[in-house]
């Protein structure tokens, strides 16, 4: 699963014990939400038993925390919408569904949308890994709350998970065996002190009440200890003294309530099997609950670091269901010329509508071509388009001028009248060759391949219903670096409710590549490489590509880019010469449509009505050859780890780096500290720009935290965890000149003796002229001293 770039959300979980809320700003991942230092706020005003209350019934602290919620959302958000998910049972009726939603929107946030747990559950382990559970698989998530375990089986479908079964086992949660440790603490503390053990059960005094308060907060943080700890110690309020249990202990104790809450997930599971197992909850860090359910289910199941945040973490990431874009029995059809006059306008019609009303096009084509006014369902390019995805209408004809460029298509009209007009030069070719494509964000789910001949001679134009092929299973290969271009996968996957499509998008985002995706190429109907500087060094995408062409089917193989120009590696071979002979097509992208074209006042007859005579271009002015651009320097890090250790990671100049502790990136950390995709470096026109993927802790540039993409200078450092990587670039060293031919010796060295044997004469001359000369004389002698000086140094320094 993506992370989409649009929109906030906040995710709520509302726990028996505590309520948890996680806000995504748009492209980051989700955090939480901090009260008081912590992200869990108390849901209940007992601290001793807070399971026993329903966060909806009244003393609940449920409005004060969804208030105080609401507060942060819009001090982060501004006026900006946001989403609002907030997480119940599966087996909640709608009436307590209703309830929930009308609290969380009575406390100001909007949009709100209440989901099922486990299913939120499962949102949050297909973000983390989304090939733990392959399209059509189960997933168990088994939720230890605090007063009860959940056990729900999903499976999963082109757009999430749907509930194949779920129960909840109330008593068997964190609260039962914390109740469990105080009974069994208490027979000891009974033994010893009886008096001590009855304070401590039955306070009447506020010292005595503290008390208890205080040993069911060491009971629970006794527990907490023992899940990575072979024994802990408790300290007895009210004694000096502690009690030490050993795990063994404990698990002697919870396994008869793990017990009852297993034998009814078994009954859950029946006889399927599981892809994956999922832990969530609080209880879930018992180490004695993961042996159990390996041995009823045969997989190790998938743990976090936090599994209070699951829920709400789930929440946040849930995409909201939307009506498919378009209809699965839309067809596409064009009215093209079947010949272009050359500088004349003829016009080209393109149908969106349902199998039926094929009369109903028809009539409507007929009525255009023959002058009839336009009808008032052709649709105005120029209005603003919805967000998200949507579907565009893209004549790629080379050489010929086309008005608007594109037309984005209504979904919501059963025939939809779509109006090109069409100009072609006289000088273009004598067969105008191209496509009329449908496009969905940067998937072609429709094409058709058009041959215009260009006729001389005012002839008139006849023209023909031609069908655009709709591709059903369309297999992009792209390259998972290109961010911007895989979430847009994902929304034109969500957008075209194409379960073919969103299992190749799901397959495709997860940390390894599945040799599943082979099996889904030779289903497809048509094979679309997104060519990219990404892509062409991808080994990925190459055996995609390869095998794609291994098939042997014509016209199956479809090549596209983005990028200016198109990416090559002639040194690398890229791209190799079975892509070369494929028309490489660039994807489109959206424009405003021009203003019309108006009349003009000599126009010929001939010109169709209301269109302009063509008019060529004037020459371009030759220009000379633009400098080539310089390389992007060559750049290394130095990584210094923790413990002191460094090593030196060359930057590559055609791809971005991923920098994390994942298997599958670039620069491999081991800090604890560190996320599996913590950072990249991406070069853009000579420079390196650092980013933080949305990490737990962060990124660091020089000590300040990277809040989007930061140039990089010489010597910065970035921090990733605890691991330092200071980033140089080797210094340009300008070229030297060649050294001059020194000039002969003997003629500088008689020229500097005249110049100094001058000087000294005429100085010593001036010194006797000053001395003893009358008044004129005195001036001439010392003219004649600075002249001699200034000879005597001009000659030294010659020598």
């Amino acid at each position: 699963m993506t992370v989409s770039a649009q929109g906030w959300r906040v995710g709520i979980s509302i726990g028996s014990a505590s309520t948890v809320a996680m806000l995504r700003a748009p492209g980051m991942r989700p955090r939480p939400i901090l009260a008081g230092g912590s992200p869990r706020m108390p849901s209940s005003a007992d601290p001793v038993y807070p399971g026993h209350r329903d966060p909806l019934w009244a003393g609940s602290m449920l409005p004060q925390h969804l208030a105080r919620i609401a507060h942060e959302v819009h001090r982060a958000a501004g006026a900006e919408p946001v989403e609002t998910t907030v997480g119940c049972p599966p087996e909640w009726e709608n009436s307590r569904r209703s309830a929930l939603a009308e609290a969380v929107t009575r406390a100001g946030l909007g949009g709100v949308e209440v989901a099922g747990e486990v299913t939120a559950a499962a949102a949050c382990l297909t973000s983390m890994d989304g090939a733990a559970v392959p399209p059509g698989g189960l997933l168990l998530v088994f939720d230890a709350g605090a007063s009860s375990c959940d056990a729900g089986l999903l499976r999963r479908t082109a757009d999430g998970f749907e509930t194949v079964a779920f129960e909840t086992v109330d008593g068997s949660g964190g609260i039962q065996l914390d109740t469990g440790l105080v009974e069994f603490l208490g027979a000891r503390i009974a033994a010893g002190d009886k008096t001590l053990w009855h304070r401590l059960m039955d306070p009447l005094t506020p010292v005595d009440r503290a008390a208890r308060l205080l040993l069911w907060e060491e009971v629970r943080a006794l527990k907490h200890r023992l899940s990575t700890e072979p024994e802990a110690t408790l300290s007895v309020p009210l004694a000096d003294t502690g009690l030490t249990v050993t795990r063994e202990e404990f698990e002697a104790l919870a396994r008869p309530v793990f017990d009852r809450a297993l034998r009814v997930t078994r009954e859950v599971l029946g006889p399927a099997a599981v892809s994956a197992v999922f832990l969530a909850g609080g209880s879930s860090r018992i180490p004695l609950l993961g042996r159990l359910l390996t041995e009823l289910t045969g997989r190790e199941p998938i743990t976090v670091k936090d599994p209070d945040l699951v829920v709400a973490e789930g929440c946040a990431l849930l995409e909201r269901r939307q009506a498919p874009l378009i209809d699965d029995d839309v067809q596409f059809t064009v009215y093209r010329p079947l010949r272009l006059p050359p500088g004349r306008w003829e016009s080209m019609l393109v149908f969106a509508h349902k199998p039926g009303p094929a009369g109903e096009v028809h009539e409507r084509a007929e009525r255009s071509f023959a002058g009839e006014n336009p009808s008032p369902r052709t649709v105005d390019s120029r209005r603003p388009p919805a967000p998200g995805a949507r579907l565009r209408v893209v004549p790629e004809l080379p050489g010929v001028e086309c008005h608007p460029p594109e037309h984005v298509l209504d979904r919501h009209e059963p025939v939809q009248e779509l109006a090109f007009r069409l100009r072609v030069a006289p000088t273009a070719p004598e067969v105008v060759r191209g496509f009329v494509r449908v496009w969905c964000g940067p998937v072609v789910i429709g094409e058709v391949s058009l041959a215009l001949p260009v006729t001389l001679g005012d002839v008139p134009v006849e023209r023909r219903p031609e069908p655009i092929r709709r591709y059903r299973k369309i297999f992009p290969s792209y390259s998972g670096r290109d961010r911007a271009v895989a979430e847009d996968f994902a929304v034109a996957a969500r957008a075209l409710g194409d379960q073919y499509l969103q299992d190749v998008v799901t397959l495709r985002s997860g940390e390894q590549w599945s040799p599943r995706l082979l099996e889904l190429i030779e289903e497809a109907d048509i094979f679309q490489l997104f060519w990219s500087n990404n892509s062409m060094i991808s080994d990925y995408c190459r055996a995609e590509w390869e095998y794609a062409l291994g098939l042997g089917r014509p016209s199956f193989v479809r090549s596209f880019y983005w990028e200016d120009p198109l990416p090559e590696a002639p040194h690398l071979g890229l791209p190799p010469a079975e892509l070369r002979r494929l028309h490489f097509a660039r994807v489109p992208v959206a424009v405003a449509a021009p203003d019309p074209p108006r009349a003009a006042a000599a126009e010929p007859a001939a010109s169709a009505p209301g269109a302009p005579t063509w008019s060529p271009p004037p020459p371009a002015a030759p220009r000379s050859p633009a400098p080539a651009p310089d390389p992007a320097p060559a750049a290394c890090l130095r990584v210094v780890r923790a413990d002191g250790e460094t090593t030196t990671y060359g930057l590559p100049r055609q791809r971005a780096t991923i920098i994390g502790t994942a298997v599958n990136a670039d620069l491999r950390l081991t800090d604890l500290y560190a996320s599996r995709r913590h950072a990249e470096i991406t070069p853009v026109r000579g420079r390196f720009l650092v980013d933080d993927l949305g990490s737990t802790n962060g990124t660091t540039l020089n000590g300040r935290r990277v809040r989007g993409r930061e140039p990089l200078r010489p010597g910065d450092v970035i921090g990733v965890g605890k691991t330092r990587l200071e980033f140089s670039e080797p210094a340009d060293v300008p070229a030297t000149p060649p050294a001059a031919a020194p000039p002969p010796a003997a003629p500088a060295n008689r020229a500097s003796a005249g110049l100094v044997t001058t000087g000294a004469a005429l100085a010593v001359a001036g010194v006797g002229w000053w001395l003893l000369s009358p008044y004129a004389g005195t001036v001439v002698g010392l003219i004649a001293l600075v002249v001699g000086l200034i000879l005597v140094a001009a000659g030294l320094r010659r020598h």
